[in-house]
């Protein structure tokens, strides 16, 4: 399906008479994701806060089962349109970049309890991935100060495999640097950190 511009739909927006746009509002509001959209941005903040955990313990179980054990195999797809799907609703960009900070901090849990690092490296990958997404979000929204520490304890997380970490911070690095992060990193990867 081709999209529409939105120079056209501003152009047949301008041509309805008051009447005939209130019409149209009502058509719309039968779609789904449009329902989903204005009932998160006309929902109370704790209906709000409930809907994206909600989502939180949905892309959680794609992960960790709730009897606390790693799925042997995590979807990733799965994961990606739940995210997609949450985004499509979500009226403030805040509570986007909220879940996929909770992506990456479930997958750190995860391999947290797996043996020797035991994820697949797809599923670091993905992670990887939502963070960027999260990173570019934060920065294009301004809102370092309201994620800086949440992101900043993935870096001090122990027990967790390194080059994940090392990964993560290289794309925060982008944001931020931390000094103390990067002379740590520098120094246990020298070859791959300063090249």
């Amino acid at each position: 399906m081709p999209k529409i511009k939105l120079t056209d739909f501003k152009k047949f927006l301008a041509s309805l008479t008051e009447e005939e746009v209130r019409a149209e509002m009502l058509k719309l509001i039968k779609l789904e994701q449009v329902q989903g959209f204005y009932a998160q941005d006309l929902m109370t903040d704790d209906a709000r806060d409930k809907m994206l955990e909600e989502y939180k313990i949905k892309v959680g179980r794609q992960i960790i089962t709730a009897g606390g054990n790693v799925k042997s195999d995590i979807s990733n797809a799965t994961i990606r349109k739940l995210i997609s799907d949450f985004e499509k609703v979500a009226s403030f960009q805040y509570d986007v970049i909220d879940l996929l900070i909770h992506r990456v901090e479930v997958t750190m849990e995860a391999d947290h309890k797996t043996k020797h690092w035991g994820l697949k490296s797809g599923d670091y990958s993905a992670a990887q991935n939502a963070f960027e997404r999260a990173v570019k979000l934060i920065e294009i929204n301004n809102l370092l100060t309201h994620f800086e520490t949440r992101c900043e304890a993935l870096f001090e997380r122990q027990g967790i495999n390194n080059f994940f970490q090392l990964e993560l911070y290289t794309i925060y690095r982008t944001i931020k640097d931390v000094p103390e992060k990067t002379a740590r990193y520098a120094k246990l990867y020298p070859y791959y950190f300063n090249s």
